[in-house]
């Protein structure tokens, strides 16, 4: 019960501190499992319906870097490529997205040098819906490995501080 000069009492200040613990694990909780939910089952569902796209020829249109703070570069894609008659453009690299993130300026050069001068380059094309094609129809996954990791070390950490602090309530 607070007191007039806004001070808590012990057993309502304990009380709020369970309070705000369990919901954070809670929340971390809830984070790991979409992580897992919707990053692994979402690229899992996308590499086996994949392993049926066809492979077709493309034209590289346009490239274009971006850099993302010091340590990170990208680039986004854009081509073309006819399937069933029709010319289609997409820009999409792989299922994550239009581009794909390099730690170093050199590795992203390399391979945008080799999309760029590559004369038998080749996308995958979904059959069901031909406006859909990726170039590089695998994953990264280092990428969904290290967010399950850092969400599941927080939940874990969370975890242990509830123990914690239920098993001091209870001495």
């Amino acid at each position: 019960m607070p007191e007039i000069n806004g001070s808590m009492s012990p057993d309502t200040s304990k009380r709020l501190s369970r309070f705000v613990s369990r919901g954070c694990a809670l929340a971390l909780l809830a984070a790991l499992g979409y992580q897992v939910w919707f990053g692994l089952r979402g690229r899992l569902l996308s590499l086996d319906a994949a392993a049926h796209w066809v492979e077709t020829p493309c034209e590289m249109l346009s490239i274009e870097e971006k850099t993302e703070g010091r340590r990170s570069y990208s680039f986004s894609v854009r081509y073309a490529y006819q399937y069933d008659g029709k010319r289609y453009t997409a820009n999409r690299y792989d299922f994550w997205g239009s581009g794909r993130r390099f730690a170093k300026k050199e590795s992203m050069e390399k391979e945008e040098q080799r999309l760029r001068s590559s004369s038998g380059l080749s996308c995958y094309v979904n059959p069901a819906t031909p406006e859909e094609a990726v170039i590089e129809p695998s994953t990264n996954w280092w990428s969904y490995v290290f967010r399950t990791y850092v969400c599941g070390f927080f939940l874990l950490y969370g975890i242990r501080a509830l123990l914690r602090r239920r098993a001091s309530a209870r001495a």
